[in-house]
């Protein structure tokens, strides 16, 4: 189901805000220097009409930028899992830079006027203008600019998520489950997968866009989505109900190293995270706290510290290994609308390697079942 939301012209509005700041700064001529009172006087008389046509297209991209920034605020929002604080700044930079962008285009709209009128513009007058749009555009607008991609920035590494792709719409159902065992679908139309928590209850996921709602998807629209993605067996078999409980979830994959802070000791997802395509999250976390009670039995037993110095070198060992077969099953099953076709093909043939490998086979059921620890 691809319900139209304005959400996902966002970010190609980032693109047009640049592309339209650089043609209107040129054509305003704010990438020229003008050195003398005379040539700034000359330059304002010489293209007042023409200068007046691209301050309304400069101040278009101030509020394209704006709205670049919110949508890219949410996005960081949504894959940090909370409200945070750079998701703000990251709006706050980029409010800032189309705030600077107007005020600059706002006073050189006032110059053209004044230049373009009977009486002309007074060098004071021109003089003034220029000095305050040159200030902003060569201070502010910098400075705005990167308070907005530096807390953008940070905030993608933070949270492994770069904005914003795909995640999964889960539902749960008081339905018996379509299979005894785990059912992974790749389609075309995107990632499904059937689990189950009992006989009575079933867990069901498809791969979604980011910009969609759990709004955008009713019961009815989402049983026939899985359908569409399930083996023609399995969706025959499928039985709907009434969801109990629906959300999407973004795909996410952070770790923080080290795991040992001075006296604190970081386990679980207080230390890292995995996209749940590998269902790797409680392996990883049942690994470290076994890493981590043996080296606190061995401090408190024997006042041996050897466990606690190695506990972060140890797990993350372990935790990497997680994250790179979390990573791999994401790329392999799911759908990238960005792929060329080059990448799609890539994507196949690992596809058909696993399956006629049983070397590969043993290694994805060796991942998947979790390394030793």
């Amino acid at each position: 189901m691809n319900k139209f939301r304005l959400s996902q012209l966002a970010p190609l509005t980032g693109f047009v805000a640049v592309t339209l700041l650089i043609v209107s700064l040129t054509m305003v001529g704010l990438n020229n220097y003008l050195p003398s009172v005379d040539s700034i006087v000359a330059f304002l008389d010489d293209n007042a009409a023409q200068m007046g046509t691209w301050v309304y297209i400069g101040l278009l991209s101030a509020f394209l930028m704006v709205w670049f920034a919110g949508s890219m605020s949410s996005t960081i929002d949504t894959g940090e899992g909370d409200a945070g604080r750079l998701a703000q700044i990251t709006f706050g930079g980029g409010l800032a830079t189309g705030i600077v962008m107007a005020i600059t285009f706002a006073m050189t709209s006032a110059a053209a006027d004044r230049a373009g009128s009977a009486a002309g513009i007074s060098r004071e007058g021109a003089t003034t203008l220029y000095d305050l749009r040159s200030s902003l555009t060569g201070a502010a607008l910098p400075f705005a600019l990167a308070l907005f991609a530096g807390a953008a920035g940070v905030a993608m590494i933070r949270s492994g998520k770069f904005p914003a792709w795909f995640g999964w719409l889960g539902v749960l159902s008081r339905t018996k489950p379509v299979s005894p065992e785990l059912i992974y679908a790749k389609h075309e139309r995107g990632f499904a997968l059937c689990s189950l928590r009992s006989q009575v209850l079933s867990r069901y996921y498809i791969q979604v866009p980011l910009s969609q709602t759990v709004d955008d998807w009713p019961d009815d629209a989402f049983w026939e989505e899985l359908k569409r993605r399930l083996p023609a067996e399995q969706a025959k078999q499928l039985i709907t109900g009434p969801s109990i409980e629906k959300s999407i979830a973004p795909l996410r994959s952070f770790v923080a190293e080290p795991m040992r802070y001075g006296n604190l000791f970081l386990a679980g997802d207080a230390a890292h995270i995995v996209p749940p395509t590998g269902a790797r999250g409680l392996n990883s976390a049942a690994s470290d706290i076994y890493y981590l009670f043996n080296a606190l039995r061995d401090h408190y037993k024997s006042n041996d510290d050897r466990g606690l110095d190695a506990y972060s070198d140890q797990a993350l060992a372990r935790v990497w290994k997680a994250q790179r077969f979390s990573w791999w099953m994401t790329s392999l099953l799911h759908t990238f609308p960005d792929n060329e076709p080059y990448a799609k093909r890539l994507q196949d043939t690992e596809m058909d390697y696993l399956f006629s490998s049983q070397n590969a086979l043993a290694s994805l059921a060796e991942n998947y079942v979790g390394l030793p620890f």
